[in-house]
């Protein structure tokens, strides 16, 4: 696997992760 990509799939996956967490910080509210 080149580096990258791995960075690149890194990113994404924290993005998703802070959406989540926002989503769910609002939901709360």
């Amino acid at each position: 696997m080149s580096i990258k990509l791995f960075y690149f799939q890194s990113i994404s996956f924290l993005k998703l992760e802070s959406k989540k967490k926002s989503t769910e910080n609002v939901s709360a509210d």
